[in-house]
């Protein structure tokens, strides 16, 4: 089993350009989580 996974992660840290809700939309999107139901939800 030579698979690699992905990993990806975040320090939750805001800054004035981007919230947390946003950079959290962004690292979904970038997982590939972005088409979750629940993800249009998160505003």
């Amino acid at each position: 089993m030579s698979d690699k996974a992905n990993v990806y992660f975040t320090d939750f840290r805001a800054t004035y350009s981007e919230n947390l809700l946003q950079k959290l939309q962004r690292l979904l999107k970038a997982a590939g989580m972005g088409g979750l139901k629940a993800f249009g939800n998160i505003q």
